[in-house]
């Protein structure tokens, strides 16, 4: 599959190395930044750039400018828009040119399922199915941890499904040893947030961003722990109290 992300070059850089990985044949085009109170009244691409943009099965944009945004879903390719511009403009977006683009909350919040959230309809299937081959490999973390024999040490972490920004894999190999306890828990919540390079954007400051993600990745994580060690999280241990601290994580203390 053919992707091709667009920047400005303030976001994405991350991006096109973790996606290639995957999906070798991935693009990053970059565009000039503009003021975004700056209404582009004409936008002509490069050849180049517009021959490669019109190849893609998959557009990813990370550019800023809202105009920008209008140019490349007038194109009709399935296209993720990685910077949340709020739900009006994702639905002025989709009456005007179709449901092919959908516009997740974060990155690391696409799910398989995102159609369902996103006014996709079953005649746009060939976009669908474009999406969900790309949400195998990115998008809400999915994990599998195998433990040390007889312990409460992690021994191996498998990132099924990660953030394309690579917080996901980098912040779970840190898990490898250590034991499943509130401190490890913690280390893993501040490394996400270290890693983390969700673009802010209409919902988002930098602090709620990092906060989303942060809870994208423990959910999943204390879900994995939960399924294959329920007894560390008996009610009125130290685990239990840090899932009911957590916040609305929909995990209930076993």
């Amino acid at each position: 599959m053919k992707i091709v992300i667009i920047s400005d070059g303030k976001y994405g850089n991350r991006a096109i190395v973790n996606i290639k990985a995957v999906f070798p044949d991935t693009e990053l085009i970059l565009l000039p930044e503009y003021d975004k109170n700056e209404i582009l009244d004409s936008i002509n691409l490069p050849v180049n750039k517009l021959t490669a943009i019109k190849s893609a099965a998959l557009l990813i944009n990370y550019h800023r400018h809202p105009d920008i945004t209008l140019e490349l879903s007038s194109f009709k390719i399935p296209m993720i828009q990685a910077i949340n511009t709020g739900e009006g403009f994702l639905r002025q977006i989709q009456s005007e040119f179709g449901s092919h683009v959908i516009m997740p909350n974060t990155m690391c919040a696409l799910k398989i399922n995102q159609e369902m959230d996103s006014g996709i309809t079953s005649n746009e299937e060939q976009s669908l199915e474009v999406f969900r081959e790309f949400s195998l490999a990115f998008g809400t973390p999915s994990f599998k941890i195998k433990m040390q024999a007889g312990s409460d040490i992690i021994e191996e972490v498998k990132v099924l499904r990660g953030s394309p920004c690579g917080a996901t894999a980098e912040a779970t190999a840190a898990l490898q040893g250590k034991k499943v306890e509130v401190a490890t828990l913690n280390a893993f919540a501040i490394h996400i947030r270290q890693l983390c390079r969700e673009p802010v954007s209409f919902l988002f400051n930098r602090v709620g961003v990092e906060e989303t993600a942060i809870q994208n990745h423990l959910i999943p994580l204390l879900s994995e722990l939960k399924r294959i060690r329920p007894d560390l999280f008996k009610k009125g241990g130290n685990l239990a109290n840090f899932i009911e601290n957590f916040g609305e994580t929909k995990l209930e203390p076993v």
